[in-house]
């Protein structure tokens, strides 16, 4: 349930759009394919477990699900599916939450000692293309609707600039979210 509480430590919600996300995706949305899996059965029960005892009036299919086995994903996946429907939430903002989370376990790390800042600003692009290229992303290729020449852009100070540009993205995102 670790990815979970990663969320949880962000000071987003988990939801049950969330967490289909996560299970096997949603189906009408193509770039949740990006997500699925990360949460195996063992983790969706054990947040229904985790629900029912912090809650005293608990939805039926919670119930049910926690008391699903997790080698029956099909059921978990119907229980999800309909927790997921009765909620009032948007697929896309769950998503986004995954895409955060994603940024942030794949961004370069600005602490190392000795930065390779080539490297460093091409795994920058990587997330994006991986995020199949979110529009409001901040990051550009060298070269692509600009003329920094390629000792401007695989440049230190770029690279900061591009990481500082993806820090205060993440950051905005977080507050949108929370304030939705």
């Amino acid at each position: 349930m670790k990815k979970l509480e990663n969320f949880v430590e962000l000071g987003l919600n988990v939801t049950w759009k969330l967490i289909d996300i996560g299970f096997k995706g949603e189906e009408n949305n193509k770039f949740t394919f990006y997500f699925k899996n990360n949460l195996s059965a063992k983790n969706v029960i054990d947040y229904a477990i985790s629900l029912m005892q912090k809650c005293k009036n608990i939805d039926d299919n919670i119930f049910e699900l926690a008391c699903e086995n997790e080698k029956n994903e099909y059921e978990v996946n119907n229980y999800v599916k309909k927790l997921a429907q009765n909620e009032n939430t948007e697929y896309d903002v769950e998503l986004k939450k995954w895409q955060i989370l994603y940024i942030l376990n794949h961004l370069p790390d600005a602490d190392k000692a000795e930065i390779d800042f080539g490297r460093g600003l091409v795994e920058l692009t990587e997330i994006w293309v991986s995020l199949a290229c979110p529009s409001n992303f901040p990051n550009i290729f060298q070269g692509v609707n600009n003329d920094l020449a390629p000792e401007e852009y695989y440049s230190p100070g770029n690279y900061e600039k591009f990481r500082c540009e993806l820090v205060e993205w993440i950051s905005d995102e977080i507050q949108r979210i929370k304030s939705l």
